[in-house]
């Protein structure tokens, strides 16, 4: 079996770009979150192109210079702390099924 040459730069930036339009559409449209990350495993998932991990902040800045207009949205940023009320859904969600639980402890 052959194995694929590595990807080029240049075919590397166009999937990038490809990955980060698809996510700013899932962002803005569905409430999905921004994550750099996924536009690698994005990238590896649907061209089959094959690069190192390693290669992917070379990739964002290349991707920066030529799309200026992505270039808010690909910022390699340092972790941050959670914003207060960032995980209300999972709250909710956790307050509803204690409630369940206990209505079903009363009920036995």
């Amino acid at each position: 079996m052959v194995r694929p040459a590595r990807a080029s730069d240049e075919q590397l930036v166009r999937a990038f770009y490809t990955a980060a339009i698809w996510l700013i559409d899932k962002v803005e449209r569905e409430g999905w979150y921004w994550r750099t990350n996924y536009l690698r495993e994005h990238v590896g998932c649907t061209t089959g192109l094959r690069f190192a991990n390693e290669r992917s902040p070379g990739i964002y800045r290349l991707l920066a210079r030529r799309h200026p207009e992505l270039k808010e949205w690909i910022k390699l940023k340092p972790c941050a702390q959670p914003t207060p009320g960032m995980f209300k859904q999972v709250e909710l969600l956790l307050a509803q099924a204690r409630k369940a639980a206990d209505r079903a402890a009363r009920i036995e």
